[in-house]
């Protein structure tokens, strides 16, 4: 082993660690700014948890081999996952306010999977706007039964 390849592989090392660490404090830190807004539990702990995986599915979507294919697992996991959330029935009017950030991240990752090379991921950037649309729509029509517009 020769000591470019030893050096090499510390690089390598080193970025994959850098990723991971970057993507615990940035989990860690989100959680806290997002609690301190005093929002719901599913904003706080679902917005961090949808964006890594949107980041780390983007990682690999630019990658080739088995990194593409875990990448577009866990792009299409984030987008059925923020899915459910935005179009799951809240309770108060606040509540459902504050999982409409959800709408951003969900529109976000679909903008940038339209601009990859692929034919079929421009086609899920669609589906995903698509999606988006439909999980307001849900979201706004399970809110209604719980607004007083008769008082």
């Amino acid at each position: 082993m020769s000591t470019s390849s030893g050096k090499e592989l510390l690089k390598k090392i080193g970025l994959w660690l850098g990723l991971i660490l970057g993507t615990f404090i940035f989990f860690v830190v989100t959680m806290a700014v997002l609690q301190s807004f005093e929002l719901g539990e599913t904003v706080v702990a679902g917005i961090p948890m949808i964006t890594t995986l949107y980041f780390w599915g983007g990682f690999g979507l630019i990658k080739h081999g088995w990194r593409k294919v875990v990448g577009t697992i866990a792009f299409l996991l984030a987008a059925a996952l923020n899915f459910v959330l935005i179009a799951s029935p809240y309770d108060t009017l606040g509540e459902f306010r504050g999982t409409r950030i959800f709408l951003l991240t969900l529109f976000l990752s679909s903008i940038f999977l339209i601009m990859q090379k692929g034919k079929l991921l421009r086609l899920v950037g669609i589906l995903v706007i698509l999606l988006t649309i439909i999980g307001a729509l849900l979201g706004a029509f399970f809110q209604i039964p719980n607004l007083d517009l008769l008082q």
